[in-house]
C-alpha cells in the first residue's frame, strides 16, 4: 500500500491528498469525497463507519465491478483504475485553472520512426527541467512495443471517455516512460482520421486545466480534423526532415498549412534535420542512448538556442529556420 501510495502521489501531484489509515479512528478526520482503497476486509470497515463511503477494493482478481480491482498488476494499471473511478463517481476536481505550459509542436516529412525518436527525446531532456507530458498523433509508430510497455489505454480511449464525460481525469489515461508522463498514440491508427475538431478542443481543454504539466511535447504524424488548434496553441513549432534528402515542397506546404491556421504570414518554424536512428533491443535504455546520440546533440542545441538549457546541453550553430 505504501508503494502505491507513493505511485498516486507522484502521479497526481499536489492535485489531491493521498494518505495511508493505520488506524479507523482517524476515518472521523477524512473529507466525504474522500476514496478509499484496501482490501474487502479494511472496506467492509470502512462501510461499517462511513455512511456512503466511496471504496475500492483490492481483490485477488479483478471483479466485474468497476469498484473491485485486481492487486496482482503494475501500479499504474492499479492507478488508472482507481483515477478513472474518481472521476466516474464525481469526485473532487484535481485540477487547477492555471495555465503555465509550454507546447512545443512538431511536423515532419521523415520517417515516423525518426520523428518519435526526437520527439520522445526532447521531452527526455525537458524533463529533467519541468514535468513533461508527451503525445503522439503518428499513424504506426509501434511506441508501445518499442518501449516494451504494457498494453493499456491510450489516446483512442482518452477520446471516447471524453466523448462522454469530460470531468474524466487526464492522470487515468497517462503512462510513465522514466521522467515522461505519455498517452500512448491510439493502436488503431485509424482513430486519427475519425478525429473530429471537438475531440481537439477537449483534449487542449483537459491537458491545459491541469497545472502538473509545465512542458507538453505533440509529435503532429499527419494533419487531423481540428490540428489548427494545436498549431495555434503552440508556443514552438518545428518541422524534421531527414538528413541528405530535400523535399522543399513538402516542408512549405506544411508552412503553408501552420500560416493559414495560425494567420500568421511570418510565423517561424525551426527545421531540424535528423540523423538515421536504430532502436536494437527495445526498452527504456533507448531514451538513454537517444539522449547521448548526435539525434539528443540536435534536440540539446535546439533547447539551448529555446533558452531551454538542459544538463550537458552541447553547444552548436543553430540552424536557420524556413519562413
Amino acid at each position: 500500500m505504501r508503494k502505491l501510495a507513493l505511485y498516486l502521489t507522484k502521479k497526481v501531484g499536489g492535485q489531491a491528498r493521498i494518505e495511508i489509515i493505520e488506524d479507523l479512528l482517524q476515518t472521523a478526520k477524512c473529507r466525504p469525497e474522500t476514496v478509499w482503497v484496501g482490501s474487502a476486509a479494511f472496506i467492509g470497515e470502512i462501510r461499517e463507519k462511513v455512511e456512503r463511503a466511496r471504496c475500492i477494493v483490492l481483490a485477488e482478481e479483478e471483479g466485474t465491478e468497476e469498484m473491485v480491482i485486481c492487486r496482482y498488476q503494475s501500479c499504474e494499471k492499479v492507478c488508472q483504475r482507481i483515477l478513472f473511478f474518481c472521476r466516474k463517481r464525481g469526485g473532487a476536481a484535481l485540477v487547477s485553472q492555471t495555465n503555465r505550459q509550454k507546447w512545443l509542436v512538431m511536423t515532419a516529412d521523415c520517417t515516423v520512426s525518426q520523428m518519435l525518436a526526437f520527439s520522445v527525446t526532447l521531452a527526455y531532456l525537458l524533463s529533467q527541467k519541468g514535468r513533461t507530458l508527451y503525445l503522439n498523433l503518428s499513424e504506426c509508430s509501434g511506441m508501445g512495443e518499442l518501449f516494451l510497455m504494457d498494453p493499456g489505454t491510450d489516446l483512442s480511449d482518452m477520446i471516447l471517455e471524453l466523448r462522454q464525460d469530460e470531468g474524466v481525469l487526464l492522470e487515468a489515461f497517462t503512462r510513465r516512460l522514466e521522467q515522461v508522463d505519455c498517452i500512448l498514440p491510439p493502436d488503431n491508427p485509424m482513430v486519427l482520421h475519425e478525429i473530429r475538431e471537438q475531440d481537439v478542443e477537449k483534449i487542449l481543454r483537459k491537458v491545459q486545466e491541469t497545472d502538473l504539466y509545465e512542458y507538453v511535447v505533440l509529435a503532429l504524424g499527419s494533419s487531423c480534423c481540428g490540428c489548427d488548434l494545436f498549431f495555434q496553441r503552440a508556443s514552438r513549432l518545428l518541422h524534421l526532415t531527414r538528413e541528405g534528402e530535400t523535399f522543399p515542397e513538402s516542408r512549405q506546404a506544411w508552412l503553408r498549412l501552420i500560416r493559414t491556421c495560425r494567420q500568421e504570414p511570418s510565423v517561424s518554424v525551426s527545421q531540424i534535420s535528423l540523423p538515421p536512428v536504430s532502436a536494437e533491443n527495445g526498452g527504456i535504455h533507448l531514451l538513454y542512448d537517444w539522449a547521448k546520440s548526435p539525434l539528443g546533440q540536435l534536440a540539446r542545441e535546439y533547447l539551448n538556442r529555446e533558452g531551454e538549457e538542459t544538463d550537458g546541453a552541447v553547444a552548436g550553430d543553430p540552424k536557420p529556420d524556413f519562413e
